[in-house]
């Protein structure tokens, strides 16, 4: 039987990305008979009770986020005996500590969303020669620059579930239905989505996620914006299975919480997530979204500012039903074909040796 540790990046679980990202793929994993051994921070310390029969939990506490890092660090390496049993699969940087020698004799896998940036790590990997797994071929090109070291860097975009909308009841709809489904903070695009809705009265737009209040002000007069808050994945299902068009309008500006800009090297959950929908996406054109869409084959990509070409590309579907119906279809059957977590499980299996 395969056995695998899988060390999560940051705490878990939580409605961020990471944590979803980190559900997902040790839960596929387990499904493709993969035991996996699963470390992460924990405000608790309790086990999260979402995963999988073959995901074995080790949550650590960790009560004060303040050297966080370096206390979840100390945690694993007390548990040496388990991490030089078997392969290990990391997100944590700091945990990269464990591909020394000294630490472990079993293979270890990095998997970067993010340049390595910072010099200790650098050094680390390539005196190691530790293998790393991207997750764009956009960020490959940024760690092999840093590294020179393309050989051993390997891409893998994130995934998504394929969805059944069998049982699943579609809220009402009265007019023309565009959804996004994400954050609302910088650079998310909310602003344009809502400029949209004053020029399109006749069209409903729903915003699914936790509502920034700076916007507030905005909806005063809106009447065709409807905010849902943040909801549960059966929920987003009845929210979107009747949506005409899903929107992903990404600025120059986006920043995550902790403040990175992403978009040179990011593989947004969100665009995945949307193509397992079966509903035509209109999403911002920039050359990481294009390692994943191609313009009018299953998506329209919009210029992110660029008010006139967003309208007209949701028009265009609003009025197109044949085009409306090739644009999802290719989409839905792309994620089939290399995007699910199924598949991505399966790259990451073939990865390992498993000789005992």
């Amino acid at each position: 039987m395969k056995k695998l540790v899988y060390i999560a990046p940051d705490f878990f679980p939580e409605r961020k990305a990471n944590s979803i990202h980190v559900e997902n793929q040790v839960n596929s994993l387990a499904n493709q008979g993969v035991v996996v051994h699963l470390f992460y921070k924990s405000y608790s310390g309790q086990k999260s009770g979402v995963l999988h029969e073959n995901v074995i939990e080790y949550p650590i506490k960790i009560a004060k986020v303040k050297c966080s890092n370096l206390k979840f660090l100390i945690a694993l390496l007390r548990k040496d005996k388990l991490l030089r049993s078997m392969p290990i699969l990391t997100r944590s940087r700091l945990s990269v500590i464990l591909a020394l020698p000294i630490f472990s004799s079993k293979q270890i896998l990095f998997e970067a969303h993010e340049p390595l940036n910072r010099l200790w790590l650098k050094v680390l990997v390539k005196f190691i020669d530790l293998p790393i797994l991207a997750i764009s071929t956009a960020l490959k090109k940024i760690i092999d620059l840093e590294l020179n070291a393309s050989s051993r860097i390997f891409v893998l975009h994130d995934g998504s579930t394929l969805v059944d909308f069998s049982g699943i009841r579609a809220l009402k709809k009265d007019k023309p239905k565009a959804v996004y489904v994400g954050s609302t903070g910088r650079g998310r695009g909310i602003d344009l989505i809502l400029k949209l809705a004053e020029r399109h009265v006749d069209w409903d737009f729903h915003i699914v996620g936790t509502f920034d209040e700076v916007y507030n002000k905005r909806l005063i007069n809106l009447n065709n914006v409807i905010i849902h808050g943040w909801k549960i994945k059966s929920e987003i299902l009845q929210i979107v299975k009747n949506a005409d068009v899903l929107l992903a309008p990404y600025q120059k500006d986006l920043k995550l919480d902790n403040g990175l800009n992403t978009l040179d090297y990011m593989s947004p959950l969100k665009i995945f997530e949307y193509m397992s929908f079966n509903v035509p996406l209109v999403v911002s054109d920039f050359p990481v979204i294009r390692e994943v869409l191609v313009d009018k084959i299953d998506a329209f990509l919009v210029e992110p500012e660029d008010l006139n070409k967003w309208s007209f590309a949701i028009k265009s579907i609003l009025s197109n039903p044949d085009l409306a119906r090739r644009l999802r279809m290719n989409a839905l059957d792309k994620l089939k074909k290399y995007y699910t977590w199924e598949k991505r499980s399966e790259e990451i299996i073939k990865m390992f040796d498993w000789k005992e």
